[in-house]
């Protein structure tokens, strides 16, 4: 009886770190295609934001699944059960969380730095137009008023 109430519970520890197992790489294969999907991106506002936010709301995920897990593996492998076939899994998961996961925040960090780049060049642009359409309304002013180029000051000329 014993034996068989220990073997229920290291299964059913065994079958909860599966669950958490799968629950955590749907969520990486997630992050993964978020990051992908922001590799050729338009050179765009609009698009470099959305792919931004997307990113962000895949990278606010709890970290409470993975304590599970690592809390569940070394259960087992403290009871010397299985602990090859769970050290090999832990290993993969989270060798394949890092890489992804320090991937993830560099391109967080290279798509607000684009950005910001983009914003800047909008509003130097905006910046540009103003100037170039209040010169545009003084010379027509000139044009308008038929002075000619003795009369306008340096500047216009």
């Amino acid at each position: 009886f014993f034996l068989f109430c220990c073997f229920q519970e290291v299964w059913s520890c065994w079958i909860e770190l599966l669950q958490y197992l799968d629950l955590e790489t749907a969520w990486l294969n997630n992050l993964e295609e978020r990051v992908q999907m922001t590799a050729n991106l338009p050179d765009k506002l609009d698009a470099v934001n959305d792919a931004l936010e997307s990113l962000e709301s895949v990278l606010r995920h709890p970290a409470d699944n993975r304590t599970q897990i690592r809390e569940l593996g070394q259960t087992l492998i403290d009871g010397g059960i299985l602990d090859d076939i769970i050290s090999e899994k832990l290993e993969a998961f989270n060798a394949r969380y890092e890489e992804l996961s320090h991937l993830a925040v560099s391109r967080q960090i290279t798509l607000e730095q684009q950005l910001q780049t983009m914003r800047e060049t909008d509003h130097m642009l905006q910046v540009l137009q103003e100037s170039l359409g209040d010169l545009d309304r003084q010379l027509t002013s000139y044009l308008t008023d038929r002075i000619d180029a003795f009369q306008m000051p340096q500047e216009a000329q």
